[in-house]
């Protein structure tokens, strides 16, 4: 629907332009035909221009939902690996809390075993005091070496005392590495918590940017099928529309070829109608010749041959005779008719001009540029001058204007629509001269 009110307006501003330019309605209308073609181009111009832009547009929004997708496939690797560290930090944390159970009940038994060595310990040392005060001298040496005994056993049991306090104190260093290490890992989780929290968010919005960008790619293939449409749609009436423009240009050339046909035409008939003139006016000076007197006296002197017959159109003093002609000729003639058929806006304007004007109108009509440029420079102006003027009182009494500007020459050209006006009308022109100024009488 825009490309035809786009269309409409510019066969509209073509047609006011070419009627503005040439005051007819047939070029206008050539003029208003020719930009048809020019805003349909535009409009295609403007619609492949918009369709290039889309799909540029296109494949922009392809290639962010590509590198969207290469992130949403990043995020998904990052969220399965982030997933696998957790559980294997969830793994060595139980590993670690298993092992810190154990080392604590391996503290507690190191502990017990130590507690069980102290009291036998306490044990013994009782028992040697007392087998020291009961038993005789004898029995003393005996004592001793068992007392030995108990002292090397005592002494063995002390080193593994030691030894145990030595592992006690590893697993405990042991154990505080492992709580550590489990305060670290439970640090690392919470970060990668935090990072999977991050992704998921991430994940939602790439989502929501996916669905809008899918959107916008629907939108953007509905326009792409309206557009192709429209251009569819372009290309037809383009096609009607040179095809109008050949039927026009072809009824133009026929115009042209019967315009070409009928000034032939008129100029043969303004030919013949000169040549009829020529020897009617001929036919009037013999007869003015025969009745003069065939004896002229003596004295008087030989009257200078007659010369011969000239052009009017060529002439400007020949209109003289020419109106001689057309008072003796009856009033059933065939000039008489066409002077009939004038319209009556006509005769009226040329009622309304001057004597001056209408002998530069007639020089107009018989093309007599001699007889135009006297007129004007008997009234000391310039024929540009008497065309305007006789344009303006035309435009007053008709409505329109009836010569066109001279381009190359003073004659003006005269509207295509008025030109089969141009025999009547000089005829009538001539009348009005006749009676305006009569001719000198001959004198006898």
């Amino acid at each position: 629907m825009n490309q035809l009110f786009f269309g409409g307006v510019a066969l509209t501003c073509g047609v006011g332009v070419g009627f503005l330019l040439f005051r007819e309605w047939k070029p206008a209308l050539l003029a208003g035909l020719t930009t048809l073609p020019a805003s349909y181009s535009g409009a295609l111009v403007v619609e492949f221009r918009r369709l290039e832009q889309d799909q540029r547009l296109r494949g922009s929004l392809r290639s962010q939902i590509q590198s969207l997708l290469e992130q949403r496939q990043q995020l998904y690797t990052t969220l399965s690996e982030a997933y696998r560290t957790q559980q294997e930090l969830q793994g060595s944390i139980q590993a670690l809390h298993q092992e810190r159970s154990q080392l604590l009940s391996r503290v507690s038994e190191l502990h017990q075993h130590r507690s069980e060595l102290y009291q036998e310990f306490e044990v013994l040392q009782h028992q040697k005091r007392q087998f020291a005060a009961k038993q005789p001298p004898k029995q003393l040496q005996a004592a001793a070496s068992e007392d030995q005994d108990l002292n090397n056993k005592l002494f063995s049991k002390t080193i593994q005392i030691q030894q145990a306090e030595i592992r006690f104190k590893q697993l405990k260093g042991e154990t505080d590495n492992l709580q550590n290490k489990i305060a670290q890992q439970k640090q690392e989780q919470e970060r990668l918590q935090q990072q999977i929290k991050q992704l998921f968010l991430e994940k939602e919005q790439l989502e929501v940017q996916k669905q809008s960008l899918t959107l916008a790619n629907n939108h953007l293939q509905e326009n792409h099928a309206e557009i192709k449409e429209g251009v569819a749609q372009l290309e037809t009436q383009r096609y009607e529309t040179e095809s109008q423009i050949y039927q026009k240009q072809l009824e133009l050339e026929q115009l042209e070829t019967q315009r070409q046909q009928l000034q032939d035409k008129i100029a043969q008939e303004q030919e013949e109608l000169l040549n009829k003139k020529a020897q009617k006016s001929q036919d009037n000076s013999d007869n003015l010749t025969k009745s003069a007197d065939p004896k002229p006296p003596e004295n008087a002197t030989s009257a200078p041959p007659s010369p011969p017959p000239s052009d009017p159109a060529k002439n400007p003093s020949d209109s003289l005779k020419t109106s001689e002609i057309l008072e003796n000729l009856p009033l059933t003639s065939p000039e008489a008719d066409k002077i009939e058929e004038i319209p009556s806006e006509w005769l009226e304007l040329v009622q309304e001009l001057t004597s001056p004007e209408t002998e530069a109108l007639q020089a107009i009509l018989t093309q007599n540029e001699t007889q135009l440029k006297t007129i004007a420079d008997t009234l000391a102006t310039m024929p540009e001058v008497l065309i305007e003027t006789l344009n303006e009182k035309a435009l007053n009494t008709l409505g329109d204007t009836v010569f066109a500007s001279p381009s190359s020459t003073v004659i003006p050209e005269i509207h295509e629509e008025y030109q089969d006006l141009i025999p009547p009308l000089t005829q009538h022109c001539q009348v009005i001269l006749q009676e305006t100024n009569p001719p000198p009488k001959k004198l006898e």
